[in-house]
């Protein structure tokens, strides 16, 4: 089940992002950062976080956003799930809640951002798997070597 995350839940989520071993300290703080902000004023900009719930525990968030200064372009932030809880179709059914809350906004597309490095492989062939397409590899992004990978989908 997905539900608007709650300040109640950020500790959590947060605790989630650390367990998948792919966030660094910074990030983490980022993302501490953006429900701060998120709970403050983003939410009355049409930002919105989903909290995944199975059996009755925490297993992740979603996170989308509509793009600043443009006319029907969304942002997919992030989609966490809990590590033992990853490959049982929680990220699909969270995509496909964006994707359907990006059409009845009239969102013309969604963008996603993610790293060339290896620990976001699965991750890379997750949005595939879904219908995103590349549409720009941006080299040396994150570190070198490290590439941003942006994908998108028309809605």
């Amino acid at each position: 089940m997905l539900r608007l995350t709650t300040e109640d839940d950020v500790e959590e989520l947060i605790a989630i992002c650390a367990a998948t071993g792919v966030f660094h300290p910074s990030e983490l703080e980022t993302v501490q950062e953006v429900f701060d902000e998120y709970f403050y004023n983003e939410f009355e900009k049409g930002h919105r976080s989903f909290t995944l719930i199975d059996r009755d525990r925490i297993n992740g968030f979603v996170y989308v956003a509509p793009a600043a200064l443009t006319q029907g372009t969304w942002e997919l932030w992030w989609i966490v799930v809990r590590p033992e809880a990853q490959g049982s179709g929680h990220g699909k059914s969270m995509v496909a809640h964006v994707e359907e809350i990006v059409r009845r906004a009239k969102g013309r597309q969604l963008f996603v951002e993610t790293s060339s490095a290896a620990p976001y492989d699965a991750t890379r062939r997750f949005y595939e798997r879904h219908g995103y397409a590349e549409v720009a590899r941006l080299s040396d992004y994150y570190a070198a070597g490290d590439a941003k990978v942006i994908y998108s989908k028309k809605m």
